[in-house]
């Protein structure tokens, strides 16, 4: 009898063992499939916040897992991973207001917090706890030095179990993960975008150097600023021979008939005021603007930047979108650029037509 005894405790003992191998075997695969996927989370961030949401439903061993990240623009919390008892549909609605609930509180505090019954807990999210039956939620953030990204959240034991202080700490490192993935994929962004921008300034140098066909290269400064702010159109205006008036030379996304029409003087109108005034203008919503002369119906903020030769204005370069706050200071910064590129394309235009006249003459 003690010998069969024996024999069942050492039984049970080694399917323990064995189960806490398996899960831990499949841990590892987790961890590994994450770090491989981060190598090219630059192409799929995407994909590497969805294994680290299923790493936290098998690690942990919870009915569900969502990793959220702030939305720069309204600092609002948006699902873009989640995993276990949960439908990609609802993932993809999941938004959470700034600073609301628990949730906010960690992406304001950067610090993981439990709330061991969520339906007694005045920090949870109602709603959520209704819609999906929340109980036990564990929440890391994905933080970057001082600054936080998002949140990891863990919710609900399948045994039934609180979480302890090591899955508080493994739930940390996932968080951690996710938010290198988040920084890594924001820096390749930015440095694609600080690259398309070089090739494009390096094309209309090129450009500069190559022809004086004024309205060829102004078309090409437009077009490359037009793109690189993501602009759904703009133009570029040249100060008349009088100075009392605005002449538009190259145009994308208004119609010839209004390129022909407006003529708008020093003063009037956004481009007019920075002609007036000498420095650039960033609208966010044109319609609360009553400086704005409306050229496009759709068209919501605006970005104009002076086109200085010798500090007296010569011109506007002007960017729109049909979106409000379209434009930022990076956009503002780039846009400067181009005004300084265009003038030079102006300036030495004039001076080629000037030496012409003055060879043409000599000649007679």
């Amino acid at each position: 009898m003690l010998r069969s005894l024996f024999d069942t405790l050492l039984g049970s003992r080694l399917r323990d063992d064995f189960q806490r191998q398996g899960q831990s075997r499949a841990q590892l695969l987790m961890l590994h499939e994450i770090g491989k996927a981060m190598e090219g989370s630059f192409e799929s961030v995407e994909r590497t916040l969805q294994l680290i949401a299923e790493a936290v439903t098998v690690i942990l061993q919870v009915e569900r897992s969502f990793v959220f990240l702030v939305e720069p623009d309204t600092g609002d919390l948006v699902a873009k991973a989640g995993s276990g008892l949960v439908t990609q549909n609802y993932i993809e609605k999941m938004r959470i207001p700034k600073g609301k609930g628990i949730l906010g509180k960690v992406v304001e505090t950067g610090e993981p917090a439990h709330v061991p019954d969520a339906r007694t807990d005045p920090r949870a999210l109602s709603d959520i706890i209704q819609e999906l039956g929340v109980r036990n939620m564990l929440l890391a953030p994905l933080r970057m030095g001082n600054r936080v990204l998002g949140v990891i959240l863990a919710d609900s034991r399948l045994s039934g179990e609180r979480f302890t202080d090591d899955d508080i700490q493994l739930l940390g490192v996932l968080g951690s993960l996710a938010a290198v993935t988040e920084e890594n994929a924001a820096l390749i962004a930015r440095l694609k975008v600080k690259s398309s921008r070089l090739a494009a300034l390096l094309e209309v140098g090129q450009a500069l150097n190559s022809t004086f066909d004024l309205k060829d290269i102004l078309q090409l400064i437009l077009d490359k600023a037009i793109s690189l702010t993501s602009a759904a159109g703009g133009s570029v205006i040249l100060v008349d021979a009088a100075g009392e008036r605005l002449d538009i030379l190259a145009a994308q996304g208004l119609s010839q008939t209004t390129v022909e029409s407006l003529k708008l003087e020093i003063g009037q109108g956004i481009t007019g005021w920075v002609a007036r005034e000498k420095r650039p203008l960033l609208v966010r919503d044109v319609r609360l603007d009553a400086r704005y002369v409306q050229a496009n119906e759709d068209v919501r903020s605006e970005l104009a930047v002076p086109m200085l030769d010798a500090q007296e204005v010569i011109g506007v370069i002007n960017v729109d979108a049909h979106a409000v706050n379209a434009f930022g200071e990076d956009d503002e910064a780039l846009l400067g650029t181009f005004a300084g590129m265009a003038s030079v394309a102006i300036r030495n235009a004039r001076l080629f037509a000037s030496l012409r006249a003055s060879s043409a003459s000599e000649r007679k």
